[in-house]
């Protein structure tokens, strides 16, 4: 049995690759389908499963950590938002989320809705989080664009 660490380290590194073999796959313009959707499932599991890890994080955050204090990270680390990691985990995961509303043709009406709802709940709780901790570096930009594209 490994670790909590080791556990988020690993499953970080397979979601993490999951997700920029699919960001290639979207990008290259020679879109393989069965790849890209097997890699944007593989992502997805893999960062449900870091999320799950220690079981802190909430999504979206709660409205009572949104009244910052004068430390935005501690707020941050009080809903288990332990590190960069996990703030990366939650954009690429809503990225993810979003590309398989895109690209996955069968998806049923429920599943579909519920993969909005899902990428939706990510990205706004990153948003949230870089919020906390403004001037600290971290882009909304795309945030933005995906929560406008999975709620339309």
């Amino acid at each position: 049995m490994v670790g909590e660490d080791m556990a988020e380290a690993l499953f970080w590194r397979v979601g993490s690759i999951s997700y920029m073999n699919s960001h290639n796959i979207v990008n290259s313009g020679n879109l393989d389908r069965g790849e890209l959707l097997g890699g944007l499932r593989r992502g997805i599991r893999e960062f449900q499963a870091l999320f799950q890890v220690r079981e802190l994080l909430q999504f979206p955050l709660p409205e009572a950590t949104l009244a910052l204090g004068n430390d935005g990270s501690s707020n941050l680390y009080d809903r288990g938002i332990l590190s960069s990691t996990h703030m990366l985990a939650l954009m690429y995961s809503a990225e993810l989320h979003f590309w398989l509303t895109k690209y996955d043709q069968h998806l049923a009406a429920g599943e579909l809705d519920s993969v909005k709802l899902t990428g939706s709940r990510l990205a706004t709780t990153y948003l949230q989080a870089a919020e906390m901790i403004p001037g600290e570096g971290w882009n909304t930009t795309r945030a933005k664009e995906i929560l406008a594209a999975l709620s339309a």
